[in-house]
């Protein structure tokens, strides 16, 4: 393994590309097993002015399937991508505290309605900087904002404090908003 993590470091050395990404496998048997399996491996390196001694991204996969390595590779990325909404609508949205199992199973059909509704939010709403924050980081900078809101007639005004640091990313949600509904 530290060869092909040498050989990567050496030809980002001689090479003017900043991004390297070398797959590769290996048979492995850890002594609890009964047989050798295939390790997949992927080895990430960003070059930079000083160059590390340490690859930037390894990462190992134990598996069974016989797909190229690459391949194999995304599978388990989109596995583990998938895995993290879980875990962030179960954080954000679930509150299971009935004794009641009828009582439970709505909540947490609200809750799934909630989470879609607020990653379609999340998708359509905010600027690519603002996508990549969790549930819990959007709801502390973005609705548990002091403000006020005055109704006159038939318009309905936002107005945000003017320390706020969040003010323009507010302004341009609630625009994106706006013209979604057009």
């Amino acid at each position: 393994m530290q060869d092909i993590c040498d050989e990567v470091a050496a030809e980002a050395a001689q090479s003017d590309k900043t991004h390297f990404v070398r797959y590769c496998e290996f048979p492995y048997k850890a002594k609890s097993w009964s047989h050798e399996r295939r390790v997949v491996c992927k080895i990430e390196l960003r070059k930079r002015e000083e160059q590390s001694l340490f690859p930037d991204s390894l990462m190992f996969v134990v598996t069974n399937l016989s797909a190229p390595v690459w391949e194999v590779i995304a599978a388990y990325c989109k596995c583990g991508t998938m895995e993290n909404f879980f875990k962030e609508a179960k954080n954000a949205f679930t509150h299971m505290s009935s004794r009641s199992f009828v009582t439970n199973a709505n909540r947490l059909w609200i809750a799934a309605l909630a989470y879609n509704i607020f990653n379609l939010f999340r998708r359509f709403c905010l600027n690519r900087k603002w996508q990549s924050y969790r549930a819990h980081e959007l709801r502390l900078r973005l609705t548990k904002i002091a403000g006020r809101v005055t109704r006159h007639a038939n318009k309905t005004i936002f107005k945000l404090c003017s320390s706020c640091p969040y003010q323009e990313a507010s302004q341009q949600a609630h625009m994106r908003i706006l013209s979604l509904a057009a």
